[in-house]
């Protein structure tokens, strides 16, 4: 018990008072930015099949058949795809009676699969588009509108890209170098411009002072002396 002291030497306990540990500081870890990538402009691909066998009135009011065609056959979604339908040309009317232009486009296409739409359409058929067309006439409930219809031709395909607030193929907003140059070479000039005057100015201004002021002559201070 307290105060007794019977133990031995072996048993003795120690006490040590002391502060608090400080903890250890955190470990410092860098945190790294997101490698740059690089956003390009969605691309837009038109084009036009000329097909026969169905009216004007008919192909028009069946539109979508077209969209979900274009859209089989470029391996993209329907809804990228837009038809507008109208007569041929007056001289292919000449040689094609009741042809009609089936014109296309597909919108918002992306820069790594342009390409390869790209190349989908323009190594598709007419045989290819018109067997594309009876699947969506099917699909869509219209094989008896479109049972007679042929496509006769097949345009080449045009793509261009729009505008991106990224970074982008084609950047828009961008000041043109020329102009930047131009601007430089015109400061250039006048800043010349103001210090050659001024140094002209300084140097007309010291010859003038210098001409206005007079002549300075020796004085005579001598005395005559009489004997």
């Amino acid at each position: 018990g307290w105060g007794v002291h019977n133990c031995a030497h072996n048993e003795d306990i120690g006490v040590i008072c002391a502060a608090p540990a400080a903890p250890y500081p955190p470990t410092y870890q860098p945190t790294f930015a997101p490698p740059y990538q690089p956003t390009f402009a969605p691309t837009t691909l038109a084009g036009s099949i000329r097909v026969e066998g169905i009216s004007l009135s008919d192909a028009e009011a069946n539109e979508e058949v077209f969209e979900y065609a274009i859209a089989d056959v470029a391996g993209v979604y329907e809804d990228s795809v837009d038809v507008e339908v109208s007569t041929a040309t007056r001289r292919r009317r000449l040689l094609q009676a009741g042809a009609l232009d089936v014109a296309y486009s597909i919108r918002d296409v992306k820069a790594s699969e342009a390409d390869d739409v790209e190349a989908a359409l323009e190594s598709a058929t007419a045989e290819d588009y018109e067997a594309a067309i009876l699947r969506a006439a099917g699909d869509l409930n219209s094989e008896a509108t479109f049972a007679s219809i042929t496509v006769v031709e097949v345009s080449d395909v045009s793509g261009s890209t729009g505008s991106s607030g990224g970074g982008s193929k084609k950047s828009g907003g961008g000041t043109p170098v020329t102009l930047i140059v131009v601007i430089v070479v015109v400061v250039v000039v006048v800043v010349v411009g103001c210090i050659t005057a001024s140094c002209l100015c300084c140097h007309k201004t010291t010859t003038t002072n210098k001409e206005a002021e007079p002549e300075s002559r020796p004085s005579s201070t001598g005395s005559t002396v009489q004997g």
